[in-house]
């Protein structure tokens, strides 16, 4: 469904990847003034005109790129694998969907500080920028998500 419906649209990716980028730019600006962020547009060709769609944030340093956030990057796959496994599990109602919304919002801010990280590693132009990216970062981030499930067994596990 998510492939043939609503990815061709970016719902809801667009959404999310705007808000990744704003968020991690909300927090450089308390640590750096002049971070702000921008889309870059990308125009698609289509019969009978031209439709304009954005690919990409970036997060700018004085308007200078530092770090492109694509829709691979918005944490929307971790957060449904994430609530998948959440709804694999008998619970209460209240307990999923609190676990469920607790779970999604500390995915989103950990991915948005995540994305501030490797920033700020960029404009420092630090060496370990693209290892932190591809491994340091997705360990952590999935560390998180484990920590979670396990913390969602455990106290369904008391409460039996």
């Amino acid at each position: 469904m998510y492939l043939t419906l609503l990815q061709p649209f970016r719902v809801p990716d667009a959404f999310l990847t705007k808000s990744t980028a704003g968020f991690a730019c909300y927090i450089l600006s308390g640590l750096d003034p002049g971070a702000r962020f921008i889309s870059r547009e990308v125009i698609v060709p289509v019969p009978g005109g031209r439709m304009p769609v954005y690919d990409m944030y970036w997060i700018c340093r004085n308007g200078h790129k530092s770090l492109g956030i694509a829709d691979g990057c918005n944490g929307l796959e971790l957060m449904a694998l994430y609530g998948g496994f959440l709804f694999c599990m008998p619970t209460s109602t209240v307990r999923l969907l609190g676990f469920l919304a607790g779970g999604t919002l500390l995915i989103f801010a950990v991915n948005a500080m995540r994305c501030m990280v490797i920033a700020r590693m960029c404009l420092q132009r630090h060496p370990l920028a693209d290892m932190a990216h591809h491994y340091l970062f997705k360990l952590l981030v999935y560390g998180l998500v484990f920590g979670m499930w396990v913390l969602y067994v455990r106290r369904e596990e008391q409460f039996m």
